[in-house]
């Protein structure tokens, strides 16, 4: 039966309408298919806020202290309400003791609001207050991790300070190498209550200029790996990488910052690093008559059981907190050994 132009013309019309209206929802469909709730948080803080109490560290990782723990030096939590107060106060006594550090930590109530906000806040990192035992459990500094990921097994080291009446000691090659130890070491350890969390990289960055850091990683055993450029913005006035700002940036005139990067992975840590993270653990600084002198604790690291100032190269002084002036080992200090052993 044949159909009239009439009737054709409607049905032709009908599909038109349909076709529009499928492609209208189509694109509505799209148009309306997300949102963005985002709202910037509020980190105002009441001046004086020490967080909550009990204090809850908020850490995602289990907490091994026997682990974080050496003959002289240990690492707990930092609690603000018995540590930010001495931290400040050798801030105060100290202006240049953050000096490569990407953001401000000048006050009391501005180093509460940081541990706050970058810390405590976020599950995957925690601060930690390094304990001077030989000296009376006498607060020596802080240190942290963050940046941590048990899905990738991966963490970075950082916020690591040492107070200057601390240096030139055993105190950072402690609580550097009791946090690679904490880090690196399987949670099956052989030896009874040192397991650790079985990453496979710990990572370490650095200020191009801080050549105080980058000594500190390459004696503990991290490798250098790269430069990472614009890693951070940082406080105005701040030593950043010294390249000029393009026209309208949106946070000029603060300057950016480069970062060295260094690694520690699990293969390192099973191919010798475990036992040199140790004995630079074990290492003692000795002062004598202005003579400085560098020995092992270890009976069973005897190669370098007596390493000399002059042999082991140059000192390094280290205004950002690492107590730098330990141990470089050298191609002469390598000759040493092993002439020695």
């Amino acid at each position: 039966m044949a159909v009239s132009p009439a009737v054709s013309d409607k049905s032709s019309k009908a599909t038109h309408v349909s076709d529009v209206s499928a492609y209208i929802s189509t694109r509505l469909l799209h148009i309306m298919s997300f949102t963005n709730s985002f709202k910037a948080e509020d980190w105002k803080l009441l001046s004086g806020y020490y967080g909550p109490d009990p204090y809850d560290i908020n850490w995602l990782m289990p907490l091994h202290e026997a682990t974080l723990e050496s003959d002289r030096v240990k690492l707990t939590p930092f609690i603000p309400s018995l540590h930010a107060r001495g931290y400040a106060d050798q801030v105060k006594a100290h202006p240049d003791l953050h000096r490569w550090f990407p953001f401000n930590l000048s006050t009391l109530d501005i180093i509460l609001s940081a541990i706050e906000t970058l810390i405590r806040r976020y599950p995957m990192c925690i601060l930690f207050a390094v304990i001077d035992k030989a000296r009376g459990d006498a607060f020596a500094g802080v240190i942290g991790l963050i940046n941590t990921s048990p899905t990738n097994l991966v963490t970075e080291i950082a916020w690591a300070v040492v107070f200057p009446e601390f240096r030139r000691s055993y105190v950072t090659n402690n609580a550097v190498g009791l946090l690679l130890k904490y880090c690196l070491e399987l949670p099956s350890s052989a030896t009874p209550g040192r397991c650790g969390l079985g990453f496979r990289r710990v990572q370490w960055t650095a200020h191009t200029e801080n050549q105080p850091s980058v000594a500190v990683a390459k004696r503990m055993g991290f490798k250098e790996e790269c430069l990472m450029r614009w890693t951070w913005v940082l406080s105005e006035g701040a030593e950043g990488n010294g390249i000029p700002l393009r026209d309208g940036d949106p946070l000029s005139p603060r300057p950016g910052r480069h970062s060295v990067v260094f690694s520690f992975c699990a293969d390192d840590w099973e191919s010798g690093g475990k036992e040199h993270v140790q004995h630079m653990i074990d290492l003692i600084t000795r002062y004598t008559n202005g003579a400085v002198q560098h020995q092992f604790m270890s009976a069973t690291y005897k190669p370098c059981a007596s390493i000399d100032a002059l042999v082991c190269g140059t000192w390094i002084s280290d205004s950002m907190g690492f107590d730098a002036d330990l141990v470089q080992y050298t191609a002469d200090a390598a000759k040493v050994c092993s002439a020695n052993g």
